[in-house]
């Protein structure tokens, strides 16, 4: 590699580069070794790639990030001659390990790289301070596994300006909430995410803030992969608003699993199968077989999830199964030890239902198109 991409490079020695000025990557080259190399433009600055370039090596050198700013010329320009519209672009494709060195450099790069947005992560959690924690644990960043881990702690929300401006335009795969939070926590939770792009939301609470805070953050959102709610201790003037943020879902590209408590009726059934590939929803429901119905016809043509499972009374069930045309439908009768279980087909998709009922008339439903697998 040839741009600066995985963190800052420098040179014992100079490079002596023909026609164009560049930075080494990591590595090591021979004494008179010429080598013919790509040069990727840095985002933003060309529309088509520069054409190849010959490199010849005039001494043996090392790379790494050690050294002082004369180390970074590379035919006369030094990395600190860079204007800060660049540097802030090389800033943002940083990881948080290098960004650190480079914010150790000096004053002004320090400054730059506090200001500069778009940090990266894998994963982000919020949430209360368990046991014997430290109850002053401030903003927490580790690396293990290859994994950049950031946890906020409530502390951390008494200066929300430094949150947010930390954050600003972070792109993270998982965002983590969990605990109980009061309406003030809500608001500054929601001024922190406000930028932050997530590809899988868990929040793991169940008051109404934070499923509020939720529904704030879903909204209007693209690209999310996962989405992990729970709605389950709902107060009876809560569940219409909790309705419509549930039909304003954006889609979901993976999985959406809901955990409620009379809050899934067939309009929100059919809703969410639509917006999500895979979809389970736990707790009780107030479904019809009417519902059960149109929810299965679209998963068996296709029309947004591959896979629902979904709790009904055996009532529900029962009556779907006595509407169905024996033309276009199977039954089978199995037993799974000794829990009897039956199997629908969908004879022309191959889709099938699959259910098991307990002793409180409850029944464990999944709907599946043939042979697809789960993401769940």
């Amino acid at each position: 590699g040839i741009m600066p991409t995985s963190g800052l490079f420098c040179a014992e020695d100079d490079i002596t580069v023909s026609g164009q000025s560049i930075v080494w990557d990591r590595g090591r080259e021979e004494v008179g070794e010429t080598r013919t190399v790509d040069l990727p433009p840095p985002p933003g600055l060309f529309l088509s790639p520069p054409p190849r370039t010959f490199v010849n090596v005039s001494s043996k050198r090392s790379f790494g990030l050690t050294g002082n700013e004369d180390d970074y010329a590379v035919s006369g320009i030094s990395f600190n001659d860079l204007p800060n519209e660049l540097l802030t672009k090389i800033i943002e494709e940083l990881s948080l390990v290098d960004r650190a060195s480079l914010a150790a450099t000096n004053k002004h790069f320090g400054e730059l790289q506090r200001k500069t947005g778009y940090r990266r992560f894998d994963l982000i959690t919020f949430g209360p301070i368990y046991g014997d924690d430290d109850v002053d644990k401030k903003f927490l960043v580790s690396e293990g596994d290859n994994m950049q881990h950031l946890n906020i702690y409530p502390n951390d929300l008494s200066s929300i300006e430094d949150v947010s401006s930390y954050l600003n335009q972070a792109i993270v795969e998982t965002l983590w909430i969990e605990g109980s939070i009061d309406q003030e926590t809500e608001r500054k939770l929601s001024i922190a995410f406000k930028t932050v792009k997530f590809q899988k939301l868990h929040v793991f609470s169940d008051n109404k803030y934070c499923r509020r805070l939720a529904s704030v953050l879903v909204k209007g959102r693209k690209g999310i992969k996962k989405l992990n709610m729970s709605w389950c201790n709902l107060e009876n003037n809560e569940i219409e608003e909790a309705k419509k943020a549930l039909v304003t879902l954006p889609p979901i590209t993976e999985s959406c699993t809901i955990h409620s408590k009379n809050l899934i009726d067939d309009e929100i059934l059919v809703h969410l199968v639509r917006k999500s590939k895979e979809t389970s929803l736990c707790g009780t429901m107030t479904l019809t077989a009417q519902g059960l119905a149109r929810a299965f016809e679209m998963v068996y043509a296709s029309q947004g999830a591959n896979k629902l499972g979904v709790c009904v009374a055996s009532t529900v069930i029962l009556e779907f199964i006595r509407h169905l045309d024996p033309r276009n439908f199977s039954v089978e009768n199995r037993f799974f030890y000794v829990i009897p279980w039956k199997n629908i087909t969908h004879l022309k998709s191959g889709a099938k239902i699959s259910y098991d009922c307990n002793s409180n008339g409850l029944c464990h439903v999944t709907m599946q198109l043939k042979n697809e697998k789960s993401v769940l």
